[in-house]
């Protein structure tokens, strides 16, 4: 009687595991700063849809003089919550024109998306213990953001990511660009 209560429950935690992992949701966000790219990626994913949105910067306003003020002395910072601050303030003054796009449950790109999600804290470790010593003088900045079930989002700072220096991160970043371009009549982005 004892196995069987076991062997029961097991099944039903099982069940319950793969069911909220088919219906977890989350918010994936990939900005560029830099002049090499000027768009940015969302990958929002819950139970009733997945939407993979691409916004091109058409163009930025003015900074208003408190803000001009506070960009000076953040960039003078160099810390990590000042480079967090600065990029919020940037990106409110940027305009975008934008695709949505909503994917279906079969399309190759969500198995992608989510093992990247689920690896993120990997990733991030990976990143923290081996951190990128390249000079790099002409080049962009990626900032991924990523809130799990209406969580916090954690960022991710990465530099001009290429295929051997940061694969995962470069790769989501292809595949994701690659698959808006071909599903898509006139995309906004080269």
């Amino acid at each position: 009687m004892h196995k069987n209560t076991c062997l029961l429950f097991l099944i039903i935690l099982t069940f319950i595991s793969a069911y909220s992992q088919e219906n977890e949701s989350y918010d994936l966000q990939i900005s560029f700063l830099g002049m090499a790219k000027n768009h940015k990626i969302d990958y929002l994913k819950n139970h009733e849809k997945i939407l993979l949105i691409v916004k091109k910067q058409t163009s930025i306003r003015k900074f208003s003089k408190v803000d001009s003020v506070k960009l000076i002395r953040l960039l003078q910072a160099k810390t990590s919550d000042s480079k967090k601050e600065l990029v919020k303030i940037l990106e409110d003054y940027k305009e975008y024109k934008s695709d949505t796009l909503v994917l279906k449950q079969d399309d190759l790109i969500i198995n992608k998306v989510d093992t990247f999600v689920r690896n993120w804290n990997k990733i991030k470790k990976d990143l923290d213990m081996n951190p990128d010593k390249r000079i790099i003088i002409d080049g962009y900045t990626v900032k991924l953001s990523l809130a799990q079930n209406h969580q916090n989002h954690e960022i991710i700072f990465v530099r001009s990511p290429t295929k051997k220096s940061h694969s995962k991160i470069y790769t989501l970043i292809s595949d994701l660009e690659n698959y808006y371009k071909n599903e898509i009549k006139n995309p906004i982005i080269d």
